[in-house]
């Protein structure tokens, strides 16, 4: 397959030769990208991150199910084919259930180093969550 001597520049609508240095309407540097502007868009704006994205879920998913093939709820409409608790908890968890119900986040009884670290983390991001959030709404008021 040949490459293309010209492709369409998607900054300002006109066509460029692929080794053109700059673009004579808008001035931008290397428009053509060398001649390899056509292959990246073959993969897509996002570079196939979406599609990975998906299919390392659906993978996921499907590993949970085959990890406790028995505790797979089949029983209720928005808990079928649910993967079952310890499943998740082996897959690594989040969530209000596996933080609290493994007392993660009890600074009275730290069982380990890590419990300790965790609720430590989960102090400092919610800080930064609070002073961003104000930051953020002191810029709105101001304009």
């Amino acid at each position: 397959m040949s490459r293309p001597s010209s492709v369409l520049w998607s900054s300002c609508g006109t066509l460029v030769g692929v080794k053109d240095r700059q673009c004579l309407s808008c001035g931008r540097l290397y428009p053509g990208m060398w001649g390899f502007a056509h292959l990246l868009r073959k993969v897509g704006d996002d570079m196939g991150f979406a599609a990975l994205v998906m299919w390392a879920c659906g993978a996921l998913f499907l590993a949970c199910l085959a990890v406790n093939p028995e505790g797979v709820q089949t029983s209720g409409l928005t808990s079928f084919l649910s993967p079952s608790i310890e499943s998740l908890f082996l897959f690594g968890a989040s969530g209000a259930v596996p933080v609290f119900a493994a007392r993660w986040l009890d600074p009275l009884k730290p069982e380990r180093a890590d419990h300790v670290l965790v609720a430590l983390g989960c102090l400092v991001l919610s800080l930064l969550s609070i002073g961003f959030s104000v930051v953020y709404g002191l810029e709105l008021f101001r304009s």
